[in-house]
């Protein structure tokens, strides 16, 4: 007589339940039909390897031959009953439907395995044994949540024909691991140095021929490291959307190397590497850690929102200098397993400035000339034409002048004064007509306001305090002193506190596009800033000492303003523009 198969054995119960429910007045939490898929509680289960063929490596206790299996792992610390957990051999509800669903008590002890024969035989005796059997020709491993919860996703291993082979198991084991000690781990310097959660046209896959999500991890050592059994995830290690994939034994990185990382969601090893997470464009958490005999120390992580997502520009790791380092960037030049590297501006012309120390840039209102500031003590405000020549001088003796911006409406020239943190109004003739002191913490006097430009949209202002801190400041001067404050953003960009030290300079209003553009003297690099200070592209300007920025869209131009060098300098708008969406300002 043949054995029932799991499904028959499974339903069978579930209807004595209904009959037994129906003859009592306590209401049982095993059926079925009055759980709540929010009631599902996702535990922290995965499959660890599965073997589709084999001869002699491990002997069914039921049955006495050699068939394929299954073996899962329980990374949480208590018992997990899996009662009611689909496991199958192919995409679940596919064609092929082999599946199965485990029997109720079906428990696995904590930070252990569990091991399903798939034999076909579809009984439970001394070890579970699924009606289905796994595919030669290639299949989809799945563990599955219970029906009532609408079976959610818990963990698929994709395998090919290529893949089989008689006594190799396919998986996330690493042979050699079960004797390892924690202490025993050593956390060699590997970082993620570049990701890419959409793309259409940057690179393709060299297996599938796909445009997927990529994460590139850097090896800082000078010597190869072994990162088998390390772990990568699209979320924080451990959260419920099992986002998560280990890397396969002999991935090995290169004396200051890359290695590229596929987050398609097929977790096979082809030519490239492909791991069973993908990249989810709603935000989440790219992360590393040490495998998980080692506990899974974390290694490194970078977290991303949706508004970090868009085809074609990746967020990178990159150092300016080798004391300001891991600046983390959109990146609108990938550079997918290979060292990160800015897009370069093209310079078109330069034209030498008789200024002393100048500093600051902006577009006057006829927009055929500009204003610049010398700072030195005594200063006077200039305005030039495009070729750099002085049209007029005024003489305003300032204070170490550092910004200067035209108010779009009634013509005043609001300058900023580094060592003083004030902005002072002057008319066009040079006539001083107020000051608003900047409240701004400060560790030197010469560390104050740089840059300053208006939002012609709303009037208020917007300075850029140079370093220690860095920051951005959003001022409406039409407010009483103590709520002129409408932004103050921290200009971390990402970097450890290591790199607080990199200074910042100009800032320009972009009217057509609505953000800002920003110049450090220190990176030689052009930011493009959403008015939340939030980085939307960066580009290397490579001109030392540059200190000024202002745009002439109808030219096509950026122009930059070099201090020590007294020039002024023209390089090309890249267009189209290739940046990050901006976040809506603060109101």
């Amino acid at each position: 007589m043949p054995f029932p198969s799991l499904k028959n054995v499974y339903e069978r119960f579930y209807l004595l339940g209904l009959i037994l429910l129906s003859c009592s007045n306590v209401v049982s939490e095993d059926i079925e039909e009055i759980k709540d898929p929010e009631d599902f509680i996702p535990y922290h289960i995965s499959i660890d390897r599965f073997m589709v063929k084999q001869n002699e490596t491990k002997q069914d206790p039921d049955f006495g031959n050699y068939s394929g299996w299954i073996k899962l792992y329980n990374h949480e610390d208590d018992a997990v009953d899996i009662g009611g957990w689909i496991v199958s051999g192919q995409p679940f509800k596919s064609e092929a439907n082999g599946w199965d669903t485990l029997p109720k008590g079906t428990l696995i002890s904590p930070k252990s395995h569990l091991r399903i024969w798939t034999n076909g035989e579809g009984v439970v005796r001394n070890s579970i044994h699924t009606s289905f059997t796994l595919s030669e020709e290639g299949g989809q491993i799945g563990l599955y949540g219970p029906r009532w919860a609408d079976t959610p996703v818990m963990d698929t291993i994709s395998y090919s024909s290529e893949d089989v082979a008689a006594d190799i198991a396919f998986g996330r084991f690493i042979f050699g691991d079960e004797n390892r000690e924690p202490q025993d781990f050593i956390p060699h310097r590997v970082t993620i140095n570049e990701f890419m959660v959409k793309q259409s046209q940057t690179l393709k896959d060299p297996d599938f021929g796909d445009y997927s999500g990529w994460i590139e991890l850097y090896n800082h050592d000078d010597g190869a490291v072994d990162i088998s059994g390390w772990i990568v995830s699209g979320q924080p290690l451990g959260s419920e959307s099992n986002q998560w994939g280990v890397l396969p034994r002999g991935t090995v990185i290169a004396p200051e190397g890359y290695l590229l990382i596929w987050a398609d969601g097929i977790n096979m090893v082809k030519e490239g590497i492909h791991t069973s997470l993908t990249l989810s464009e709603e935000g989440g958490q790219i992360g590393l850690y040490g495998p998980q005999w080692a506990h899974t120390p974390v290694m490194d992580t970078i977290s991303y929102s949706s508004e970090d997502v868009v085809a074609d520009i990746s967020i990178g790791r990159f150092s300016f200098r080798a004391d300001h380092r891991d600046f983390i960037l959109p990146m609108n030049n990938p550079t997918p397993g290979e060292p990160n590297r800015l897009r370069r501006l093209e310079l078109l012309g330069s034209h030498e400035l008789a200024i002393e120390d100048p500093s600051g840039l902006d577009v006057d209102h006829t927009g055929n000339y500009f204003w610049t500031v010398s700072d030195m003590p005594g200063g006077s405000i200039y305005k030039i034409d495009r070729e750099g020549s002085i049209v007029l001088e005024l003489q305003v003796d300032g204070h170490d002048m550092e910004g200067i911006s035209q108010h779009p409406h009634n013509r005043n020239l609001y300058v900023a004064e580094e060592r003083l943190r004030t902005i002072v109004v002057y008319d066009t003739l040079g006539t001083e007509i107020e000051r608003f002191k900047v409240d701004v913490e400060f560790q030197r006097l010469n560390d104050g306001l740089e840059g300053i430009t208006i939002n012609p949209f709303t009037g208020n202002v917007f300075v850029v305090n140079k370093r220690l801190p860095r920051a951005l400041i959003e001022l409406d001067l039409s407010r009483e002193e103590e709520s002129r404050e409408r932004l103050y953003a921290p200009m971390n960009l990402g970097a450890h506190k290591d790199s607080a030290g990199l200074s910042l300079a100009g800032l320009f209003f972009d009217s057509d596009k609505e953000v800002l553009w920003m110049i450090s003297d220190e990176a030689r690099a052009v930011f493009v800033l959403d008015l939340t200070g939030r980085p939307l592209a960066v580009f290397d300007a490579f001109k030392r000492d540059l200190e000024a920025i202002a745009l002439l869209r109808e030219d096509e131009k950026i122009y930059l303003v070099s201090d020590r060098l007294h020039t002024l300098f023209a390089f090309r708008l890249p267009s189209p523009l290739k940046m990050l969406s901006p976040r809506s300002s603060v109101d």
